[in-house]
């Protein structure tokens, strides 16, 4: 049964409704370009090297955040936004050429420069979405608002992964309509997110006083928790690609079976979807940190399932506790940071986070493959429990050597101390 949702104040509603709308687009394109991209990608003749490329997408964007910060200072985020924002969703209407154009680039690999290059223009405006959740979501509604913009995120998601991959299996070539229609309409939405009501001078004001490295040389407890963040993602995201080539080659799935498991599938989201308001209470009442240890190890769990993931029900164990663990984690991700920093440089602080995240991201995926292949002797199991000690160690890091940041009224009397050191 679903938690009752929380009431949304009025005066955050204009900015809220556009939220959810851009909500509901990110959902679609983040279920084709990373749900169902690398199985797609392997039906139109790609391999491991296609699936990392794929899974490695993601964080080429949050790579170059950090740049895209700097160049945004003395800028609303809401410019930030607009211009990668659009442009990732109209590189969509390439796919419509896959399999028909000639040329040097295999349809596989076509697709998958498409996908990578959207995802690139999409992962340059994270810090700036998250700091307009900071400039305009008052301190004690925030993590409840952005859970049930999760919540409509997930119902979404679910429904698009389970309606596209039947129809991708169906039918391949719907591929060259649906992406492009999908970019078309999602760009409207980044459109009408971009009229956000936001104070201009505020807005301004945001992306940071502080440079990256001082940032990082005078908060202890951010340093801290951002270096655990890098150890439980590099963790977790080397095994993506490893499991979207698990169920097909191991355990024989097909597309319309293999987006209800794999990282970001029907499963995962049902978990998250089902527990996301009560995630964002408990974010509420532990705080970033010890929110942090809980949800990390909820994806220890699921990584743990998958390294005995001999059968499909065994898969969906796996699945179910990683959408747990992402439920919680995806309110960390999206204004963890936030707790961490003064309201006038929250976009440097966002920008760290986002930064670190491509780092890894970049890595991450090609490391898994090469751990499998050259280290782990085509083991899955191997990567898969390496990975779970990885993901507990962080979560035990997080719990002895980071310092909660201070918070005074949480409920709404007042904002967190500025730069929230303990």
């Amino acid at each position: 049964m679903l938690p009752s949702l929380p009431r949304v104040p009025e005066e955050t509603r204009p900015a809220f409704a556009r939220d959810l709308v851009l909500t509901a687009g990110r959902g679609v394109v983040f279920t084709l370009l990373v749900s169902v991209g690398p199985q797609l990608v392997q039906a139109l003749g790609g391999g491991a090297a296609h699936v990392a490329a794929l899974r490695t997408a993601t964080a080429s964007g949050l790579l170059l955040s950090l740049g895209w910060v700097a160049l945004g200072k003395g800028r609303s985020p809401l410019q930030m936004i607009l211009v990668p924002g659009m442009l990732s969703r109209l590189l969509l209407c390439g796919v419509a050429f896959v399999g028909t154009a000639t040329g040097p680039f295999s349809p596989a690999t076509l697709f998958a420069v498409i996908v990578f290059l959207s995802q690139t223009c999409l992962g340059l405006t994270v810090p700036f979405i998250s700091t307009v959740y900071g400039l305009v979501y008052p301190a004690h509604d925030r993590a409840r608002l952005v859970a049930l913009g999760r919540l409509v995120n997930g119902v979404v998601s679910i429904a698009a992964a389970a309606g596209l991959g039947a129809l991708f299996a169906a039918s391949p070539s719907a591929i060259r309509w649906v992406y492009p229609a999908a970019g078309l309409v999602s760009a409207a939405t980044v459109a009408w997110f971009c009229t956000m009501p936001v104070d201009d001078a505020r807005a301004r004001e945001a992306p940071g006083r502080k440079s990256a490295l001082r940032v990082l040389r005078e908060n202890e407890a951010f340093r801290r928790f951002q270096l655990l963040q890098f150890v439980l993602g590099l963790a977790n995201l080397s095994v993506h690609p490893l499991i979207d080539l698990y169920v097909r080659r191991v355990l024989g799935m097909g597309i319309d079976t293999a987006v209800l498991v794999v990282s970001g599938g029907v499963v995962g989201q049902v978990a998250t979807l089902l527990t996301v308001q009560w995630q964002a209470r408990l974010f509420d009442r532990l705080g970033v940190v010890w929110h942090r240890v809980f949800t990390s190890a909820l994806l220890g769990f699921g990584m743990l399932c998958w390294a005995f993931a001999h059968a499909p029900w065994v898969a969906v164990l796996a699945a179910t506790f990683t959408g747990l663990g992402m439920s919680g984690g995806q309110i960390i991700w999206i204004i963890g940071s936030v707790e961490f920093a003064p309201r006038e440089d929250i976009s440097t602080y966002n920008g760290i986070h986002t930064f670190l995240t491509g780092l890894r991201g970049v890595i991450a995926p090609s490391l898994g493959v090469s751990a499998l292949t050259f280290l782990a002797d085509g083991s899955y199991r191997a990567v898969f429990l390496c990975s779970t000690a990885l993901i507990f160690l962080s979560a035990l890091g997080h719990a002895l050597l980071v310092r909660p940041p201070r918070e005074e009224h949480r409920r709404g009397r007042r904002e967190p101390r500025p730069g929230g050191e303990a």
